[in-house]
């Protein structure tokens, strides 16, 4: 056996596999990339240290929420690593956002670990026309994903415009079902937002305490007094107050989509989403003495 073969067999790799939800949902197999990786690895005489194993997550502006990829990265970089590559099925595994590829891609590169793809083995490759293709295939990733977030939206945007309902409803609501869609992987069920009576005469009674005076502690203490509980069997605090008298659903307003600190979005307003459950002079009233306050 030759020297450089050897070295090759004592080579000690690691695999990176993930899904997210949507792809779950495809029947995209988490199984099938870690065959796929532990078939190339014992090919080319690699040893399997490690497998990390990262489900329900999307690669794209999410790597906050990705554990098992930090996780990683913080082996990179430990003194104790105990590998010299990192194998995926495909480059999207790991990343669908060009800035986290880069970032990701220097430490690795300072750490001396090669990073290896299972169908294209132009990744990781020295020459410039493979490190130019790694980097088209980097920014095919993120248009992919930035893609069907635009698709994703508009597929919400109008199914709330039809008065559907996307999300779970605010404090004072129920879902109501009105249609299910039997599809060949799931079932789609189509539902509108109604009034829930009891919970609504909660949401009154918060509204009427503020008008009358009362401050977010006040109000929370008088509910909590009288047995008064939130969906969740929670007593009422200061926050589930103030969420509730901020909330234009309850003159029917649907707010979506404003929250701007994951990037820019495009916010959605629909009047007459919701039923009424407060009249829009108290729920102004209201307004003007938080503004005061």
């Amino acid at each position: 056996m030759s020297t450089s073969t050897a070295t090759k067999q004592q080579q000690t790799a690691v695999i990176y596999a993930r899904v997210s939800s949507e792809e779950q949902v495809q029947g995209y197999s988490i199984q099938a990339q870690l065959r796929a990786c532990r078939e190339w690895a014992e090919n080319h005489g690699y040893k399997v240290a490690k497998e990390y194993l990262e489900e329900g997550q999307s690669a794209f502006r999410n790597l906050e929420k990705r554990e098992v990829l930090k996780e990683l990265l913080a082996d990179t970089v430990s003194k104790q690593r105990a590998f010299h590559a990192v194998i995926v099925h495909k480059l999207d595994r790991l990343f669908r956002d060009t800035l986290e590829s880069s970032t990701a891609r220097a430490i690795l590169k300072r750490e001396q670990v090669r990073l290896i793809s299972v169908t294209e083995p132009m990744v990781g490759s020295d020459t410039p026309e493979d490190f130019f293709m790694e980097h088209i295939l980097s920014g095919m990733a993120e248009f992919y994903s930035r893609n069907l977030s635009r698709e994703i939206m508009k597929g919400l945007k109008q199914r709330a415009h039809q008065d559907h309902l996307v999300f779970r409803p605010p404090f004072g609501y129920r879902r109501e079902i009105i249609e299910r869609q039997e599809g060949p992987k799931r079932t789609r069920t189509i539902s509108k937002p109604v009034v829930d009576e009891r919970a609504a005469a909660i949401v009154k009674r918060i509204f009427e305490l503020c008008d009358r005076g009362l401050g977010y502690k006040g109000i929370a203490v008088s509910l909590n007094q009288d047995g008064y509980r939130t969906d969740q069997g929670q007593r009422f605090r200061v926050y589930h107050i103030s969420k509730i008298l901020r909330n234009k659903a309850y003159i029917g307003t649907l707010k979506y989509n404003f929250r701007q600190d994951r990037g820019p979005r495009e916010p959605l307003v629909i009047p007459g989403f919701y039923p009424c459950i407060i009249e829009n002079a108290l729920f102004d009233r209201v307004q003007k003495k938080l503004e005061n306050a």
